[in-house]
């Protein structure tokens, strides 16, 4: 007389395990891949209504705020405090602002020397160096932002509106 097994083998456990692992080894990378897209896609959308923000602040104190793109970091600064690299035609002198401004730290990641009002690193972007100014009367100088998403370096161009940009009807 033979006793009835109740359960599953460790043979057909173990064959099952190996079916989910290449199951997920083949599916992961591409959830990866999306979740980042994803997030990067968040992080575009929360910096156009940074710069939307900016710009209003601007109007509402009636000052120029000069917006500073580095590495993956949106930093802001009083016009007044700032210089405008953009309104020199040295290319030279526009790097060397640039390097005054952020300095490496003993920590690691570079900070600003001079005061700021406001800065926010972006952990799936990184930014072509640039300066705008977002006027006093709400106006932005640029209508987009050269942006690298991702690691791969590929840069895409992000269209930005500041608080005085109206489409007429």
């Amino acid at each position: 007389m033979r006793k009835s097994s109740v359960g599953f083998s460790l043979i057909e456990l173990l064959v099952v395990f190996m079916i989910i692992a290449m199951v997920m080894s083949v599916v992961a990378p591409s959830v990866n891949k999306m979740y980042r897209q994803h997030m990067a896609q968040q992080e575009i959308r929360l910096m156009q209504q940074y710069v939307k923000d900016i710009s209003s602040k601007a109007y509402s104190q009636y000052q120029d705020l000069t917006i500073l793109l580095e590495d993956n970091r949106l930093s802001v600064m009083s016009s007044s405090v700032s210089s405008h690299p953009e309104q020199s035609n040295n290319t030279d002198e526009i790097e060397s602002e640039r390097q005054e401004l952020f300095s490496e730290n003993a920590s690691g990641p570079s900070v600003l020397n001079e005061p700021n009002l406001f800065e926010v690193s972006f952990e799936y972007l990184n930014f072509v160096p640039a300066s705008i100014v977002a006027s006093k009367s709400g106006h932005i100088q640029q209508h987009s932002i050269d942006v690298m998403v991702g690691s791969k370096g590929v840069v895409k161009q992000v269209a930005i509106r500041g608080l005085a940009f109206v489409n007429a009807y």
